[in-house]
């Protein structure tokens, strides 16, 4: 099942972004057992939350690698599914550490068009070091003996920058929230479906 064989409508919704965090906190409790995660939200000055932290931050580039690969192969609908592949796992790193939608703007909601590859690499690395900003405050390593406490202040601004500008990048692919949502309640649902079926 892909998001090609949804075939229900989201219907109207006034807040995106709170739609979007509520669904994936539902399917954060379904797969928490599954894939061992922390109770949230998660003490950001332990090192074992800080390693899934970092997972998650990983695991959104990564979907974001997979989406330009797409770009290059000019197959849009599997680019902007793996954006929101990436909206899956950035949302679920806010809401470990806290953090629900009306910690960020709502998006931009301006729509760009004809983005090139040179420009879509550039606002990955841009990405790239805003979230690797937001890990480097992390220090606390499993090995180390000693450990030391987040600048709470900085991490909580790095992480809204970061999420807000990763946003700001689905606007200049081409998506306002409206599809952005749309895109992603279809994801959900597929997602749902893979858990049914155990996948």
């Amino acid at each position: 099942m892909n998001i090609e064989d949804v075939k229900e409508n989201p219907g109207r919704v006034e807040n995106h972004l709170k739609h979007i965090f509520d669904k994936q906190e539902e399917l954060m409790e379904k797969y928490q057992e599954i894939e061992g995660l922390p109770e949230w939200p998660v003490s950001i000055d332990l090192a074992e939350n800080q390693v899934v932290i970092k997972d998650f931050k990983q695991r959104g580039m990564e979907e974001i690698a997979e989406a330009i690969e797409a770009f290059r192969n000019e197959e849009e609908l599997h680019f902007k599914e793996e954006l929101i592949d990436a909206l899956h796992f950035f949302v679920e790193l806010n809401i470990l550490v806290g953090k629900k939608y009306n910690y960020f703007d709502k998006g931009y909601d301006i729509k760009g068009y004809g983005i090139t590859l040179d420009e879509l690499y550039s606002i990955y690395g841009r990405l790239g070091e805003k979230y690797g900003l937001l890990c480097n405050t992390l220090k606390n390593k499993p090995w180390k003996n000693t450990q030391m406490r987040t600048d709470k202040t900085l991490f909580n601004k790095l992480l809204k920058e970061a999420f807000e500008y990763f946003i700001y990048m689905l606007n200049r692919c081409g998506m306002d929230m409206e599809e952005i949502y749309n895109i992603y309640f279809k994801k959900h649902k597929v997602n749902q479906f893979r858990i049914r079926s155990n996948y």
